[in-house]
């Protein structure tokens, strides 16, 4: 009888434990992302499923507590945490708004570093990226209407930094590819508004 309950609550067990493991390695990335002055990240966005062909994106964010700067091919934009000004490539406009949070996960890659915290179920495996061990971790939204229905993101297991993040609305999937982290830039608050005089040419348009 003992052994038959031992079957039977096994996989709930093993279940519960492994999105602790999951919940861990992200609790760990979190903390050294937070821990740091300043996260400089190039990246590569691939994007799958889509009625149209799309072609990659590749940028650099940089990134520090809840501020964020992008520089891409297809957008730039600032974030200080409250303002965020958004300017598409070739517009020659800049809109100024107070974000969603939504918006704001729209935009920035690293938005998992939050996000898993709450609302979706966690899972994890070991596997190998670009030579190296790493961990794979599974979200998966609790909810039918979540903005982000799945992510998984490899973690490399010695340095506890994102190696790629895989980002799934709907049934398009978005790949989000590392190419560089560089942590403890010393990166000043400057950096996430943007400067009107460096940028002489755009028409700032207010939306807030």
């Amino acid at each position: 009888m003992k052994k038959l309950l031992l079957l039977l609550i096994a996989p709930f067990i093993m279940g519960s434990a492994m999105a602790q493991s999951a919940k861990k390695i992200l609790d760990n990335t979190a903390d050294t992302f937070r821990k740091s002055s300043g996260t400089v990240v190039s990246f590569t966005a691939t994007q799958q499923g889509a009625r149209h062909a799309v072609k990659p994106i590749t940028g650099i964010i940089t990134l520090r507590n809840n501020s964020f700067a992008l520089d891409s091919d297809a957008l730039k934009a600032w974030f200080d945490g409250t303002t965020l000004w958004t300017a598409l490539e070739g517009s020659g406009e800049v809109n100024v708004s107070n974000p969603t949070s939504e918006e704001i996960q729209a935009i920035n890659p690293m938005h998992f570093i939050t996000l898993y915290e709450k609302g979706y179920d966690l899972a994890t495996k070991t596997t190998k990226h670009q030579g190296r061990i790493a961990h794979e971790v599974s979200m998966k939204a609790k909810k039918a209407d979540a903005g982000v229905q799945e992510m998984v993101i490899i973690i490399d297991k010695s340095l506890n930094t994102p190696m790629q993040i895989k980002v799934r609305k709907g049934a398009t999937w978005m790949t989000i590819d590392i190419n560089s982290y560089r942590a403890n830039q010393n990166t000043p608050t400057s950096a996430f508004v943007f400067d009107a005089k460096a940028h002489p040419d755009y028409e700032i348009i207010d939306l807030r």
